[in-house]
């Protein structure tokens, strides 16, 4: 199945050493009171590179145009962030940093000897000249990492956005987005500002993200469906035998995406049936909402059930992280969820 794989061993020991070192934000908010080693705020002036060696000896590369051997999904074969090995520049993977514009805004300390380096991409338009999706590339036990902090918002005047990072060595060890205008808006149309923090798994989550559900971070479907408490108010939605149906056709390989530090996107395939029979399971980790939904596009069975209406406002954040297998389009029409197969080129 496309995009899923089974949670690594560094995921796992990641995870693990966060629930030992830490209670809730407990680790996030205590760790050391000494200054950031390194602070960047969008009002400050740009890098803009093309590449960045990381202390480590990869490389992250912004990229164009086809790539040999490979297809590229949604824009990547525009421009792309790829990461690559040593001095062999053996490609390592092509990052979901892609868009008609990807650029290196901030490396640190250098873009030869980095420990982070900021990322943003955008559509290069008018209609997205106000924000940037942003990406962190970091080094965690000596091995390059990236994760996508999602949409920010370019900030107030005299507010900007700020990225804070500690480090132990050349390792991450501690991060804070704070001011960050993740696109919330007030009755006023004022932006509103949020903190999001690092965690070892590799988030960035929102401070006001539930601390029950820090658990399912990484985690499979499963982990939320055999959740007795977390799944109650679907299976009161529900009768037995669909509920079942759900948890079949996301029996095999997944995994899952944190979305804007709020939205947690499970995908996962039918176990001896990938990639025919797919769902996802979303949970909205401010307010507690799911949202469970199945697909077989080969019969055109598809089944959505929610805790409450979707909202176009704000679900098509994570409605694009669910993987369709890119053969169907997902979209929001009078509060329910959409789905049209793609038509084949």
């Amino acid at each position: 199945m496309s995009h899923t794989r089974r949670l690594t061993v560094w995921h796992r020991l990641a995870w693990t050493a966060f629930v030992a070192l830490s209670s809730g934000w407990a680790f996030a908010q205590s760790g050391s009171n000494a200054k950031p080693d390194f602070i960047w705020t969008e009002a400050g002036a740009g890098l803009f590179a093309d590449k960045v060696r990381f202390a480590n000896g990869d490389s992250a590369q912004v990229a164009k145009g086809p790539l040999e051997g490979q297809t590229l999904r949604g824009a990547c074969d525009l421009s792309r962030l790829e990461l690559r090995r040593g001095r062999t520049s053996e490609l390592m993977s092509v990052t979901s940093a892609c868009d008609d514009n990807v650029s290196v805004v901030a490396a640190y300390p250098s873009t030869e000897q980095a420990r982070v380096a900021i990322v943003t991409t955008n559509c290069g338009g008018t209609a997205c000249h106000a924000y940037n999706d942003y990406f962190i590339v970091y080094l965690a036990k000596g091995s390059l990492r990236v994760t996508r902090v999602g949409t920010g918002f370019y900030g107030p005047q005299n507010k900007p956005m700020a990225f804070s990072f500690w480090f132990q060595g050349d390792d991450l060890v501690r991060s804070t987005l704070a001011p960050f205008y993740g696109g919330e808006r007030n009755k006023l149309d004022d932006l509103v500002a949020s903190t999001r923090q690092w965690v070892p798994t590799g988030e960035y989550i929102d401070t006001r993200f539930r601390k029950s559900y820090l658990p399912f971070l990484g985690q499979h479907p499963e982990a939320v469906l055999s959740d007795t408490q977390v799944r109650a108010p679907i299976v009161r939605r529900v009768k037995p035998e669909q509920f079942r149906s759900f948890r079949a056709a996301m029996s095999g390989p997944g995994e899952s995406t944190l979305v804007n530090g709020r939205y947690l996107v499970m995908n996962a395939c039918m176990k001896s049936n990938c990639p025919y029979a797919f769902g996802s399971v979303v949970v909205d980790g401010f307010t507690g909402d799911l949202q469970v939904m199945t697909f077989n596009p080969q019969e055109k069975q598809y089944e959505h059930v929610g805790t409450r209406a979707l909202n176009p406002q704000t679900d098509y954040a994570w409605l694009e992280v669910v993987d369709t297998q890119d053969v169907l389009r997902l979209s929001i029409a009078a509060g329910a969820l959409k789905v049209e197969r793609v038509p084949e080129k």
